[in-house]
């Protein structure tokens, strides 16, 4: 018998928090013994903005995290650019182990966006963890007579401008084209 339990926002973080500790505390290479760091402050650097979803994530952990690894956590929220100023702060960081970073769901897509960037997206960046998922919910009026996003998109295709839709905005996982249609 599958069970669903309804993933609401504070239940999504306490999951993660939870374990984002679990892992960190049964890592013994992340041990204060193991730790050449120990005692140095650990910068995580977020290219997102104070009170998104992963600064909160992030901000949860941090203290089971220090804790574990037995040197302070410092988050610093460099957001801009759809997160391109603090993905190139990360990439910038010495390599002494003492930065890490935690990229969103933007730094996918904006090789896509940008002509040019200053890191390389995929081969500046070592990933160590997936820490969380965005799902993706479409919704239309029911008097739209589309059944599936296929038939959504091709109907609203007929309609030039008769619709309107709600979006984060560009640089973001949905990203408005230059045709008017999602990327």
């Amino acid at each position: 018998m599958t069970r669903t339990i309804p993933c609401t926002r504070r239940a999504f973080v306490l999951a993660t928090a939870v374990s984002l500790i679990g892992a960190t505390a049964s890592t013994p290479a992340w041990s204060q013994a193991a730790n050449p760091n120990a005692g140095k402050p650990l910068r995580v650097i977020l290219p997102v903005g104070p009170g998104s979803g992963v600064d909160t994530i992030i901000r949860a952990a941090a203290p089971a995290l220090s804790k574990s690894l037995g040197q302070p956590i410092v988050v610093e929220n460099l957001t801009g650019a759809g997160g391109i100023i603090g993905t190139t702060a990360i990439t910038k960081a010495p390599a002494d182990g003492l930065t890490i970073g935690v990229v969103s769901n933007n730094h996918v897509v904006n090789p896509s966006v940008y002509k040019k960037m200053p890191f390389d997206a995929i081969n500046d960046i070592t990933p160590i963890s997936v820490v969380g998922e965005t799902p993706f919910v479409l919704v239309a009026n029911p008097a739209v007579p589309a059944k599936s996003a296929k038939e959504l998109a091709d109907y609203l295709k007929t309609k030039p401008g008769a619709y309107n839709y709600g979006s984060s905005g560009n640089g973001t996982i949905i990203h408005r084209g230059r045709s008017g249609q999602a990327a």
